[in-house]
């Protein structure tokens, strides 16, 4: 299973737990968080993924690190595989 950077809101800013350590890195902004967290997966050897969630705490984006294959899109149903 990858790895995943969380980017949430805490206290008046923002959050990145890292996922090998579970440590908390806090930022002023979510864009400054969100950066952090994909320069991190990006970096993370393995492959890892960043997981963004909103100010209450629902997911909003999800994405693989750059060294990480994309996902291919779902097919619609019925469409040959």
């Amino acid at each position: 299973m990858a790895c995943v950077f969380e980017v949430s809101p805490f206290d008046g800013g923002w959050a990145v737990k890292l996922c090998d350590t579970g440590e908390v890195l806090f930022f002023e902004t979510g864009g400054q968080a969100e950066r952090e967290a994909r320069r991190l997966a990006a970096a993370h050897p393995g492959g890892a993924r960043v997981r963004v969630l909103d100010l209450r705490r629902a997911l909003v984006g999800e994405w693989p690190a750059a060294s990480v294959a994309p996902i291919a899109p779902a097919r619609p149903l019925g469409t040959p595989a």
